[in-house]
C-alpha cells in the first residue's frame, strides 16, 4: 500500500502479525539497516548508536504508561517520550528511510531535514487509526519513506511515547532513472522472447 505528499511515497508493511521476534524489517533492501539489538556496545547503558542525538533511550520489553516494544519485537527498540525528539544524522544525503513503527499515534511525528527545508508526516499519515494500539497490523507496521531527500531525520513526540526499531538509510534512483532502468530490463527481455521464438 502506498500513499503519496508531492514526490514521497509512503510505503506500508510488512504489519506485526508476519514479522519476528526482532520486528519487521522492509521489504525492499538498501544501503543499512540498524537493529538495535545487534549493537552489543548498548548493553548494560543502552546509549544511542553514532549518528543518534537528542533525548531518546534503547530499551527493551514495556513499561506502562512510559513505552510499549512494538508488537511482536522482544528485542532492543528506540523510544522518544512526550516533548521530546531524537535526531538521526547517517552523513550525506538520502532519499529513504524506515523504521517498524509500533503502536502508531497521531502525536508522533517524523521529519526529514535538508538544508532549510523539512518535510513532516504525523502518524495519520502512515494509519487511519494512529490510536497507539499495541497489538494490531494497523498501528504496528513497517513504514518505508521514498524520495524524500534528507540529511537528518528528527522522530519526535508530544505525549508518550514514539517506539521504532530496525531503522534503515538507503538511496533509490530518480525517477527518470528508474524508468531508463525499466526500459532496458524491457528491452532485453523482448530480445529474449524473439530469440526463443525465432526458427531453428
Amino acid at each position: 500500500m502506498a500513499m503519496g505528499t508531492a514526490q514521497a511515497t509512503i510505503v506500508l508493511g510488512p504489519s506485526a502479525s508476519s514479522c519476528g521476534a526482532t520486528g519487521c524489517f522492509a521489504p525492499l533492501a538498501v544501503t543499512s539497516i540498524l537493529n538495535f539489538s545487534s549493537y552489543t556496545t548498548f548493553d548494560p547503558s543502552f546509549a544511542l548508536p553514532s549518528g543518534y542525538s537528542g533525548s531518546g533511550s534503547v530499551v527493551n520489553g514495556s513499561v506502562g504508561g512510559l513505552y510499549a516494544a512494538p508488537s511482536g519485537d522482544t528485542s532492543n527498540y528506540l523510544t522518544v517520550a512526550g516533548g521530546l525528539s531524537i535526531t538521526i544524522t547517517p552523513g550525506g544525503t538520502h532519499n529513504v528511510f524506515g523504521l517498524y513503527w509500533g503502536s502508531v499515534d497521531d502525536y508522533n511525528s517524523i521529519s526529514f531535514k535538508i538544508g532549510s527545508s523539512t518535510t513532516t508526516f504525523t502518524g495519520l499519515a502512515v494509519s487511519a487509526l494512529a490510536n497507539g494500539n499495541q497489538t494490531i497490523d494497523q498501528t504496528n507496521l513497517y513504514v518505508t519513506f521514498l524520495n524524500i531527500p534528507y540529511t537528518s531525520v528528527v522522530l519526535t513526540s508530544s505525549r508518550n511515547a514514539f517506539e521504532s526499531d530496525n531503522h534503515l538509510v538507503g538511496d533509490v534512483p530518480e525517477p527518470t532513472t528508474i524508468a531508463l532502468i525499466a526500459m532496458a530490463l524491457l528491452s532485453l527481455f523482448g530480445v529474449g522472447l524473439m530469440r526463443r521464438r525465432a526458427p531453428v
